[in-house]
């Protein structure tokens, strides 16, 4: 086991309490990552990109997802300097692009593909779903191939942790996402997702991105129904810019920070 001496401004940053004995591992969790719509800048949202020293100060803290609307204008130009923003952590990151990263959906398959992805980090099944093209829901095939997948590992899954970016579940839960964009007019999650999802019996997070963007709009959230977790967390807005640290402890427990990026005192996840 590495001994690390954590800086004052990294506790004070990332929480005393999540540096305890029992983690096993940690990963974070950063939604609309390009920032204020405002504005026209490259790379990712500042407030977010200062926060990495304490990131990588963290030896526990084994990966990171950025869950959409990573570049406001996808061109080689803003994806090249979200590339090098990203050099600058040391933990390795995943996209699950949004509706501004697939505008140019061949140049963001020749950076980037594929779009859908699994793979565990000890016990834990992590899954990045393809949900854009089809108009916010997860096609059949790969509806299939996930029960079986669940099925077949059941006996080593210990949670499920799912990634997208739009709020593919808002219609069984009360927020705001940034935009509609794309949204077919009838969505398939609680019909055709959530039973397969609660037939696996695994505690399932599932993580949306496209909220934040806006003062008026949801900035975080988190709801509890059997064995699922609904959670949302963005920036831009300005007030309750926040992202993710998510613990999983050596005890199977799970457990969450939340980052805020304005200078403010954010509550605790149950709080939202």
């Amino acid at each position: 086991m590495r001994i690390v001496l954590y800086s004052y401004l990294a506790l004070l940053t990332l929480g005393c309490d999540s540096f305890s004995d029992n983690r096993a591992y940690s990963f974070f969790v950063a939604g609309h990552t390009y920032g204020s719509p405002s504005t026209d800048s490259l790379g990712l949202y500042p407030p977010f990109r200062a926060t990495f020293p304490e990131l990588n100060a963290d030896p526990l803290i084994v990966k990171g997802f950025l869950t959409g609307d990573i570049v406001k204008i996808p061109n080689e130009d803003a994806w090249d300097r979200v590339d090098l923003d990203l050099e600058k952590l040391d933990a390795p990151v995943s996209f699950a692009p949004g509706n501004h990263d697939l505008k140019d959906y061949d140049l963001y398959q020749k950076r980037y593909a594929p779009l859908a992805r699994y793979f565990f980090i000890e016990d834990d099944l992590f899954v990045i779903p393809e949900v854009q093209m089809d108009g916010w829901s997860i096609e059949q095939n790969q509806l299939n191939f996930y029960a079986q997948l669940t099925a077949n590992q059941a006996q080593r899954i210990e949670h499920v942790f799912i990634f997208v970016h739009q709020v593919i579940f808002m219609d069984c839960v009360p927020l705001i996402p940034n935009s509609s964009e794309g949204r077919t007019e009838k969505l398939n999650f609680e019909t055709a997702i959530l039973p397969i999802i609660e037939a696996t019996n695994k505690p399932t997070y599932l993580f949306a991105g496209d909220v934040g963007a806006f003062d008026w709009g949801t900035a975080v959230f988190y709801e509890q129904m059997n064995n699922v977790t609904y959670i949302a967390s963005g920036m831009g807005g300005g007030v309750n810019d926040n992202y993710l640290i998510v613990d999983v402890g050596k005890d199977k427990s799970v457990k969450f920070r939340i980052i805020g990026l304005n200078g403010q005192e954010m509550r605790k996840i149950d709080d939202y």
